[in-house]
């Protein structure tokens, strides 16, 4: 009974030292930066030779066992962060040796490395002891055999912070409100906040424009000058963007000055006997009792036929009714507005004219002529006496 225990004692052992590590194998982790950043690691990781790279701290968990060890309780000897090989093929790599272990690594079980950089201080893991770090994290096969676990070939490479910073994306908005003549006028954009022109409004909060909406220009106009409209709506089709990485969109608005136009004044005589004659015009607006006076900014206003009322026995109207046209009105005064020192458009000094014509219809009167008539006898009545005169 002792001797097959003893033989089976010996078999465990056989079978442990086939299955376990030699003591002392070592484990080489090639590490790099993302491949988008613009720095190269051997800029960053500077040391060589038995030292740590004060960057980073570097702890290996050995997961079936959960032994684990780092580089702030064992010496560089067996655990460090280095620059190793020569120039121009130097590289920078993770070094640990098993050793450091109390027992070996079996084939088969998986080994954990993480790596914190104690630079970086965006994106926190949140994973202790060093949540304000970032940090990265390989796990791995320990592989057969004795020799040194070499990953350092391409496409083994273990991707190491401070990792690129992320560009989020960021909007802004600018908005020029500007006049025309270039002048400072006070307005109010949608909120009814006043602002003074010319300015640039810029919302950089987020995505959403709050700089769209209705702006009203509440300055009054320069003599001699009128806003074309004293509103301006902005929307989103107004931006137009500058940048693609910041999303920068500009849009240029302005309230325009035009010249006060030349004005125009019709004025329309309508004579007549006296007598409270009524003259019924071509709308009612135009009608009125003679004399009387009708005016309009428009000539096409008071165009048409004037109808009096009828005349009195034994009258007649010369002309009734009569027809106003455009070719009656004749231009009887000019006159000119002030003068104004700002230059806008093909006016220089923003005065304006106001032309005033005239025209006048009568409505005359005049006496039905006497009618004479004249008979010629033909014939004689039977039995009629012929009287002959003077014989």
């Amino acid at each position: 009974m002792k001797k097959i225990l003893a033989l089976s004692m010996l078999l465990l052992v056989a079978m442990s030292l086939l299955y376990a590590q030699a003591p002392g194998r070592t484990v080489y982790q090639k590490v790099i930066f993302d491949p988008t950043s613009s720095q190269n690691i051997l800029n960053y990781v500077t040391n060589t030779g038995n030292t740590h790279s004060p960057h980073y701290i570097l702890r290996a968990l050995h997961i079936e066992t959960g032994e684990e060890r780092g580089t702030e309780t064992y010496a560089a000897t067996v655990m460090k962060i280095a620059k190793l090989g020569t120039a121009p093929n130097q590289y920078v790599a993770a070094f640990f040796n098993q050793s450091i272990w109390p027992t070996p690594w079996p084939e088969g079980s998986h080994l954990k490395i993480r790596i914190w950089c104690t630079d970086a201080t965006t994106n926190p893991s949140g994973v202790e002891p060093y949540p304000q770090y970032e940090y990265a994290e390989k796990t791995f096969v320990v592989p057969s055999g004795g020799g040194a676990i070499q990953m350092t070939a391409a496409g083994q490479e273990m991707i190491v912070p401070p990792f690129p910073v992320i560009q989020t994306d960021t909007w802004t908005y600018n908005l020029t409100i500007q006049t025309s003549d270039g002048g400072a006028y006070e307005f109010t954009d949608p909120d009814g906040v006043v602002h003074t022109t010319p300015i640039t409004l810029t919302d950089a909060e987020g995505e959403e424009n709050s700089l769209l909406g209705t702006y009203t220009v509440t300055s009054a106009a320069p003599a001699g000058f009128q806003w074309e409209s004293t509103t301006i709506e902005v929307v989103a089709a107004d931006f137009t963007a500058s940048a693609k990485t910041a999303y920068v969109y500009n849009a240029v608005k302005g309230f325009v000055l035009v010249p006060v136009p030349d004005t125009y004044t019709y004025t329309l005589n309508i004579h007549g006997p006296e007598g409270g004659y009524t003259v019924t015009g071509p709308t009612a607006a135009l009608s009125g009792t003679i004399p009387y006076i009708k005016t309009a900014n428009v000539v096409a206003d008071l165009l048409g036929d004037y109808t009096v009322a009828a005349a009195p026995a034994g009258y007649q109207w010369v002309m009734n009714p009569i027809t106003v046209s455009a070719d009656m009105f004749s231009l009887v005064a000019k006159k000119n507005g002030g003068m104004n020192k700002v230059v806008l458009g093909s006016r220089t000094n923003g005065a304006k004219a106001n032309y005033e014509y005239a025209a006048t219809i009568t409505f005359v009167l005049e006496e039905i002529p006497v009618q004479y008539y004249t008979v010629d006898i033909t014939s004689d009545p039977a039995g009629a006496a012929i009287y002959v005169v003077g014989v």
